[in-house]
């Protein structure tokens, strides 16, 4: 056992130690005898911190974790000692307490048999011995004399992350290049390229990818090899969100453009679309869709009195969605009330004028002044006053006033109410039906509107005023 040390590294100690036998009850590493070499686990589990000190008595130079793994995943093998052998050192336990015995001598009847590790650790060769009787240690150490190599070719790979789309470059640097030497190049086992050899760096590229993932990049030359890992990542378009204006009234038209949306710099791609998510006061209220190739909508409107915030999210062509924040935040004002002047001009049919039982048409003109409260998100009241003119007998014109709801929508409004015509004519005065229509939204509309007596509703042919004209609206 003594021939396998080609260089010793612990010197020779003066005192020799003559031991007998092994597996005093107070003396032994191991509580029983070592029966596997899976014992050698429970052993290190038992007494790793005493082992630990054993080694820093001995001036062990090795990395004490590569005894720990040679011991719970290395090879173990079995070794005889016979009489008379001659060990370095021994260790055992006193009072409960790690020590060694220097120089020890094999000095019972018999051989004893032991389980043995092997390992290198920090530029030497470690022999350790675990008696099966005691598990009590020794080690013995070899120095690693490396011979120097011959100079050799060498190859190395690089490869950075890249983006959807990117062209991926592969970074090769070869030294000590043999003469007609080819460099091969694999991708994921396959063959994707070949050059001729030089020392120094190259660079390769390779096709763009449109899926996320990693690859395995192999490049072979003469007899040596390397290998790199490319990592193809998303790299999500950043979405732009703006909108005009920024303070508007519940029936404004705003405008929510997200085109300065774009695509990860260097990804072969556009944006598709644009979804936004309207939220009132935290909750959602609405969504909207904003698509290419303009990604803008000039008609949105909000309605309800209040802050908004619209929060985005944009869509690439390779289906990457921006995970930047993306929010504009609108004000909608509380409505005021509206001030309106219209002028009409229609005809009428009657016969509630004495002079006229059978009936009489004639042309009308006019004009209405009022109030136009809202009186919710897609509803107003008008409370107008007016004069109509009677074209054909103007002894017969009279004032009016006028109690309605519209209904709101984009292009413009229907609505109807009461209307108290002929306030200054007694024998025409009444109250009738009000039907109205108008289109257009903003300060100007054209208006439309009927009347029909509730008296004549049995006679409605004979009993009817319509006219039409245009409708000024202020202050809204």
């Amino acid at each position: 056992m003594a021939g396998l040390i080609l260089a010793p590294l612990f010197p020779a100690l003066a005192a020799q130690t003559k031991i007998h036998r092994l597996g005093t009850p107070t003396g032994r590493f191991y509580p029983t005898i070592l029966k596997s070499p899976g014992d050698l686990q429970k052993l290190l589990k038992l007494r790793k911190n005493e082992i630990q000190t054993i080694l820093q008595m001995r001036g062990f130079n090795g990395n004490p974790d590569d005894l720990w793994k040679a011991m719970t995943t290395g090879t173990i093998t079995e070794s005889k000692i016979d009489p008379g052998a001659e060990l370095p050192f021994m260790s055992a336990r006193r009072k409960g307490k790690p020590v060694v015995f220097e120089d020890v001598i094999w000095a019972g009847k018999s051989s004893f048999s032991t389980y043995t590790v092997n390992f290198d650790s920090n530029g030497s060769h470690y022999v350790f011995y675990f008696p099966k009787d005691c598990g009590n240690f020794w080690f013995e150490g070899t120095a690693l004399t490396q011979p120097t190599p011959p100079p050799q070719a060498r190859i190395s790979v690089s490869a950075g992350d890249v983006c959807l789309t990117q062209t991926p470059t592969v970074q090769v640097t070869m030294d000590n290049v043999p003469q007609g030497a080819q460099v091969q190049v694999s991708l994921d086992g396959q063959n994707v390229d070949s050059f001729a050899a030089s020392n120094g760096p190259a660079q390769r590229q390779l096709k763009p990818y449109n899926a996320p993932g990693t690859h395995q990049i192999a490049v072979t030359m003469a007899d040596q090899q390397a290998s790199a890992t490319l990592t193809v990542k998303p790299c999500p378009p950043t979405c732009d969100l703006a909108v005009n204006p920024t303070t508007a009234g519940g029936h404004d038209k705003i405008t929510v453009d997200a085109s300065h949306s774009h695509p990860a710099e260097g990804v072969n791609a556009t944006i598709q679309s644009v979804n936004v998510d309207v939220f009132r006061e935290g909750a959602k209220v609405n969504s909207i869709s904003l698509n290419a190739p303009t990604l803008l909508r000039d008609d949105v409107k909000l309605g309800k009195s209040g802050p908004y915030s619209l929060k985005a999210v944009a869509t690439d062509s390779l289906s990457q969605q921006s995970t930047n924040t993306c929010e504009a935040n609108v004000e909608i004002t509380k409505p005021k009330l509206a001030l309106f002047a219209a002028g009409l001009g229609g005809k009428q049919r009657s016969t509630l004028q004495d002079d006229f039982p059978n009936g009489r048409c004639a042309g009308l003109i006019g004009a209405k002044f009022g109030i136009l409260p809202m009186i919710g998100e897609h509803a107003e009241a008008e409370l107008s006053a007016g004069a109509k003119i009677n074209v054909r007998d103007t002894g017969n014109s009279s004032l009016f006033v006028d109690a309605a709801i519209h209904g709101l929508f984009d292009k413009g409004f229907i609505g109807g109410g009461v209307s108290f015509w002929d306030l200054t004519e007694s024998d025409s005065r009444t109250v009738a039906a009000l039907i109205q229509f108008g289109l257009g939204h903003g300060p100007v509309q054209f208006l439309a509107e009927g009347r029909i007596p509730f008296e004549k509703f049995d006679d409605v042919s004979n009993n009817y005023q319509i006219w039409g004209g245009v409708r000024f609206i202020f202050g809204r």
